[in-house]
């Protein structure tokens, strides 16, 4: 089983400070260092760790950072 997000501003303004959460549903397993940016601001391989880079992962809760700024 597979889980993805997929978040695209459409309007006419970047994104700037945007901070997005999810918490993992129920009966999913977060495999740790699968955490990405495909595109954008800050596009690749983003660490589980808080603090150091645009997100984290902490028990079942998913942050990404996402835009400029």
């Amino acid at each position: 089983l597979f889980y993805e997000f997929v978040l695209k501003n459409v309007g006419n303004d970047s994104a700037t400070d945007t901070v997005f959460s999810d918490i993992i549903p129920t009966g999913m397993t977060y495999v740790p260092g699968t955490l990405e940016i495909l595109s954008g601001a800050g596009a690749g391989i983003v660490t589980d760790a808080a603090g150091d880079d645009r997100g984290e992962v902490s028990g079942s809760s998913v942050t990404l950072r996402l835009g400029t700024g």
